[in-house]
């Protein structure tokens, strides 16, 4: 099927542009004489859009297109043919395309064509073939002025195609000759009066076959004396009346089911369809008494929810909507922020908690819930200052903790909390004062005696402690110059027996760890001279026996470690050396790699690795020339390979890789002439593409890319041919679209396309045939669907308004009341 692009394209001349050549009659508008003067300097350009033609008559498109190009050429330079009908088609494909609308808008479609040839002038021909002959029709149109520059149409009765021809070229402005050569008249009164008569009557037959005003106005505009002029206004007025009389009817309607609703919607979308109906005014009262209603039963709900809520921004936000609660929702309100004044009041004496608060809190709220409550707590308050005055008080003397304080308290506070405390206290400091006089003179005195006669007196007294740390702090020091005296005569000896004196006497002394330091320094200078002396003649003598000798004589001494170490190394260096000895007397590879498992880091490694080298030299170049012998043998890519891999330094490795070409070589060349032979014989595409992509550079690569290019050209041919005679099978412009898409440039592309053209036309044609039959609103949307700016689009329109208003009465009718 046609998209809608294609439809607008091929059927332009059925759009509103075109609805004086769709009509049938003989056109004729006054023309500035100025514009159809032709100028002798430069002519005005002129596009002609691809001529519709009926299908048995499209061999001879070009003909007559050339027969209009002829005569329009007198006066302008014209564009036509090919170039103009692709640009078109272009044009209309792209603009159908547009995110803004789903199909081609004709005038801007037009437009773009006008754009892309720099010209104004559209000229839009039509031949349509009848019964009796054909009917002609041209029309030229300054596109962007909406302007018609010139207009006619005329029928050709009893001519035959190539008639048709002449009758165009006349039609464009070139005017037929006489059989004697000279120009025929270009206006023989008589003969003029009775073509225009029978235009005219051809004119209004078609007018009157449609019933529509635009066309009835259309003939009077062209024959404003024509012979039935009268009876068009009279069939004029006649559709007026009936339309009229049908829009009151569905005024009627309209309201009869706003009514049925009763709602506000419904009343306003009778509003909408009839702004200016008979019962406007109605519906509008309906809608402000609808609105009145629903507005109080929103103020009654918004009333009882703002009760419900029973707080202050409900009330609040009520007050503000201006309902008919407010005077009581103020009261509410009222209500409600004396208790919040009261509450914030409270709520700020028990945050300040004072005897001024609570007063204050008094003083602004009389009346308040809580006044009882602000008294007893500022009876509280003030008792409790009272006692943490008296507290304060006490505080302070016992800070100053003498008798004139505590007397002073009493003074103060005869009955208070804390007067038996103070009374004892000033017994207390009687007491201490008399202890204090006798601790000043012992403290003067200064003696071991006389702080034990303090402590004798007074055994629990206040000064008991210092006595007692006095007394033995006394005792240390005398203790301690002892054990100085001591220690200087021992450090004076400086000898064994001076310190373990020292240490007899005063054991845990403070010099006592001093003096077995001393004494431990003394016995190991002895000790240590021997031993020197004892090493020095082992290493002069540096024999694996004098080590051992010092080792059992000092196991534990100041050289034992480096004894032991030497005595290790020289028994390692007997051992190596007997194990080297072995190696060479062996001269094997075992040998020395025994040796250097051993001794890595020995003293015979180099030559231990020399060694190796060499042998393992040997052995490689008797297992490579053994290889290489296997391999001449085996002559063989996989033979020569494993040499080079094995020993890609080896001594034949060039001599390998030669082998190796040439071996390649041979078989690349077999393979070639196999896989040709196999191509020849079988001649396929498939082989030939397997032969070029295996030897893009073999001996029959350009023979093998000429036989390929041959078979696909002979495929495509195939190709094309079976799907055009798939398409002529079906014979459906879905068929010849389908060709078209998988063969945009094949042979029978053109076909195609004028296939389409004539099926397209045809598909319309059914379709309202089948639409008129069936006689159903359906059927003439479906129409419409298909083609919303076809040939009978307008009328399909009235057709749907009429019967979709039938069809409703008729349902109407046939329901069934329940009862």
């Amino acid at each position: 099927m046609l998209n809608k692009l294609s439809r607008s394209f091929l059927f332009i001349l059925s759009s509103p542009l075109a609805l004086l050549l769709l009509g049938g009659g003989v056109v004729s508008f006054d023309v500035n004489a100025a514009k159809l003067k032709q100028s002798k300097v430069v002519k005005e350009k002129l596009v002609l859009m691809p001529l519709r033609i009926s299908v048995e008559d499209r061999s001879l498109t070009s003909s007559m297109e050339s027969a209009l190009v002829e005569g329009l050429q007198q006066k302008y330079e014209v564009l036509a043919g090919d170039r103009v009908a692709q640009k078109a088609k272009a044009i209309f494909e792209k603009e159908s395309q547009s995110s803004t609308h789903k199909e081609c808008d004709e005038t801007k479609c037009l437009q773009g064509v006008a754009e892309a040839f720099q010209s104004e002038l559209l000229a839009i021909a039509n031949v349509t073939k009848r019964d009796d002959g054909y009917f002609l029709a041209l029309t030229i149109r300054n596109i962007f002025d909406n302007v018609v520059v010139y207009s006619k149409s005329s029928p050709c009765r009893h001519c035959d195609a190539y008639a048709v021809i002449d009758k165009l070229k006349e039609l464009s402005g070139v005017p037929l000759e006489s059989e004697g050569g000279a120009a025929m008249p270009s206006a023989a009164p008589r003969g003029a009066r009775a073509e225009s008569s029978d235009a005219e009557t051809e004119l209004w037959d078609e007018v009157k076959s449609l019933n529509q005003i635009d066309n009835y106005q259309l003939y009077i505009s062209q024959f404003p004396d024509g012979r039935y002029v009268s009876l068009a206004r009279i069939l004029i007025r006649k559709l007026e009346q009936e339309a009229a009389e049908q829009q009151a009817r569905k005024d009627q309607q309209a309201w009869a089911q706003a009514e049925q609703e009763r709602t506000e919607a419904g009343y306003r979308k009778y509003l909408q369809s009839f702004p200016e109906g008979r019962y406007v005014a109605n519906a509008e009262q309906k809608i402000s008494k609808l609105q009145a209603e629903r507005k109080a039963l929103e103020d009654r709900a918004l009333w009882d929810r703002t009760k419900s809520l029973d707080t202050k921004s409900a009330y609040q936000a009520y007050i503000a909507t201006g309902g008919s609660y407010v005077a009581i929702a103020r009261l509410k309100l009222q209500a409600i922020v004396q208790d919040e004044n009261d509450q914030a009041a409270w709520k700020k004496a028990l945050q300040e908690n004072s005897v001024k608060g609570f007063q204050d809190y008094l003083d602004a709220n009389a009346s308040g819930k809580h006044v009882e409550e602000a008294k007893t707590k500022m009876a509280e308050i003030r008792k409790l200052e009272a006692e943490q005055a008296e507290l304060s008080f006490w505080k302070q003397t016992q800070y100053a903790d003498n008798m004139q304080a505590y007397k002073g308290y009493l003074a103060k506070y005869p009955s208070g909390l804390h007067t038996e405390a103070a009374k004892q206290r000033i017994s207390e400091l009687a007491a201490a004062y008399e202890e204090q006089e006798y601790w000043d003179k012992i403290r003067a005195a200064d003696t071991l005696q006389s702080y034990q006669s303090y402590l004798t007196k007074y055994p629990s007294g206040a000064h008991n402690l210092i006595a007692q740390e006095r007394i033995a702090s006394i005792r240390k020091l005398e203790a301690e110059k002892a054990e100085d005296a001591a220690w200087q005569k021992a450090s004076a000896s400086n000898s064994i027996q001076g310190f373990q004196d020292f240490l007899t006497q005063f054991p845990s002394g403070k010099h006592a760890l001093l003096a077995r330091e001393k004494l431990a320094s003394i016995r190991r200078e002895l000790v240590k001279q021997e031993e020197d002396g004892f090493w020095q003649k082992v290493q002069a003598t540096d024999s694996l026996q004098g080590y051992q000798d010092y080792l059992v004589k000092y196991p534990d001494g100041a050289y034992a470690q480096n004894a032991r170490k030497r005595v290790a190394a020289i028994q390692a260096q007997l051992e190596e050396q007997s194990v080297w000895r072995q190696a060479q007397g062996a001269d094997s590879l075992e040998g020395y790699q025994g040796y250097l498992g051993k001794y890595p880091s020995g003293q015979f490694v180099l030559q231990a690795r020399e060694k190796i080298a060499v042998i393992r030299q040997r052995l490689a170049e008797q297992a490579a020339e053994a290889l290489w012998q296997k391999s001449l043998a085996a002559d063989s890519i996989p033979s020569y390979s494993e040499y080079i891999n094995k020993y890609p330094n080896g001594a034949h490795v060039e001599q390998a890789q030669q082998k190796i070409a040439a071996i390649r070589k041979q078989q690349a060349e077999l393979a070639e002439a196999a896989l040709w032979q196999k191509a020849l014989a079988e001649d396929r595409e498939g082989i030939y593409v397997d032969y070029l992509r295996q030897f893009p550079s073999g001996k029959h690569t350009d023979e093998a890319q000429q036989k390929l290019d041959a078979i696909r050209k002979l495929m495509a041919e195939r190709a094309d041919q079976d799907a055009w005679q798939s398409a002529l099978g079906d014979n459906t412009a879905k068929a010849y679209r389908a060709y078209i898409k998988r063969f945009p440039s094949g042979k029978y592309a053109g076909q195609a396309q004028l296939k389409i053209s004539e099926l397209s036309a045809q598909e319309e044609e059914s379709m309202w045939g089948d639409a008129v039959a069936a006689n159903r609103s359906g059927a003439f949307q479906d129409y419409l669907d298909e083609y919303p700016n076809g040939k009978y689009a307008s009328a399909a329109r009235d057709k749907v308004a009429s019967l979709r208003v039938l069809e409703a009465k008729k349902s109407r009718s046939n329901v069934t009341p329940s009862f």
